[in-house]
């Protein structure tokens, strides 16, 4: 199996006894949306597996990658400069400073 890394042009072979989700099971345990995760796909801003080697085969993402990613607890905005998705750390609820 191959995954793509979201460094470009980085490929490495995995065989792992990790769960791979499909686009919309990892959506919904980031609490995001599908086409968020389909645009960090395609931006490779986040490690995926491609399962077949059609240029249309369906990717997963492995479940340690969706963990990491919640235990980041970043949120993906859109960085105008870059033209490109850039990822900002989000305090939590609890966390938050109230200014005086």
């Amino acid at each position: 199996m191959i995954t793509r890394s979201a460094k470009k042009g980085t490929r490495k072979a995995h065989i792992v006894n990790d769960p791979l989700l499909n686009v919309d099971e990892a959506a919904e345990e980031l609490g995001m949306s599908p086409k968020t995760i389909r645009n960090w796909i395609a931006l490779e801003q986040i490690e995926f597996v491609k399962v077949g080697d059609s240029k249309f085969a369906p990717v997963r993402i492995r479940k340690s990658v969706v963990d990491a990613k919640k235990r980041k607890g970043t949120k993906q905005v859109f960085d105008l400069e870059k033209k490109g998705p850039a990822s900002v750390s989000v305090p939590e609820e609890g966390n938050a400073r109230e200014s005086a």
